[in-house]
């Protein structure tokens, strides 16, 4: 499976076909979820077993809390005050298992922005309600020093 989940043309094509067939994809507790389950067919089903991880990804950057996110930090707007509880960047409360960082959607919108690789395993950034309890973890390396970290700005005189 690709590295990246915007590499994954399958899972893509996947996500686009089902929304032409009227089926919207959202996540819940790690769970590719549908109010439409009645419009999947057998082979549907088996391609969203197949590349469940990436697609549970890819749902949640097509989702308005990563949208509204990439928009801001295109304005300049998100970010311009740094937060000293949760997300440094939106404030938004972190899970419990990391006290300092980037939200989940901070972090995919600042890797669209940016250009830069979305492993699946980002879920990991996510609250427990949106990732659920067995999702892998963020491997080392997978992550943005800024996702699991608060950045601090050290200004030096001239």
């Amino acid at each position: 499976m690709p590295s990246d989940v915007l590499a994954n043309v399958e899972a893509r094509g996947l996500l686009l076909d089902l929304d032409e067939k009227g089926v919207r994809l959202f996540v819940r507790a790690g769970t590719l979820m549908t109010k439409a389950a009645a419009r999947l067919t057998p082979d549907d089903r088996a391609a969203i077993r197949q590349h469940k991880p990436d697609l549970l990804v890819l749902v949640l950057i097509c989702a308005d809390a990563t949208l509204d996110r990439l928009l801001a930090l295109r304005a300049g707007t998100l970010g311009r005050e740094r937060h000293e509880r949760g997300c440094y960047l939106c404030g938004q409360p972190l899970p419990s298992d990391r006290p300092l960082g980037r939200c989940g959607w901070c972090a995919l919108a600042c890797r669209l922005h940016a250009g830069g690789p979305v492993p699946a395993d980002l879920i990991a950034l996510f609250p427990e309600s949106i990732r659920g309890t067995t999702c892998p973890q963020l491997r080392p390396g997978r992550a943005l020093p800024f996702d699991c970290a608060q950045p601090t700005l050290e200004l030096q005189e001239a």
